[in-house]
């Protein structure tokens, strides 16, 4: 069985990107284990001026990307070394 939280865990922002870490709960014969996912965004006014999201991000929007990509990768603890491998 697999139970989700509808709202992100933790929300990282640098106008106009953001970055949503969501947490759903997997059980196994050891228990329920957390899985992490991560979802990046950004925010802009359409041509009505309403507020749009997209998950497309202008190239000069990966500067705020990486940085907040980098605060939760080093917030929620990922050692490279427990990384699965391909």
């Amino acid at each position: 069985m697999i139970t989700s939280n509808p709202r992100p865990i933790r929300v990282y922002e640098s106008f106009p990107v953001k970055l949503a870490i969501w947490e759903r709960y997997v059980e196994n014969d050891k228990g329920a284990k957390p899985m992490r996912s991560a979802t990046l965004t950004r925010v802009y006014k359409d041509g009505s001026g309403a507020w749009r999201m997209s998950r497309s991000l202008n190239v000069e929007d990966l500067p705020k990307a990486m940085i907040l990509i980098q605060r939760a990768f080093i917030e929620f603890g990922i050692v490279l070394d427990e990384l699965p491998r391909r």
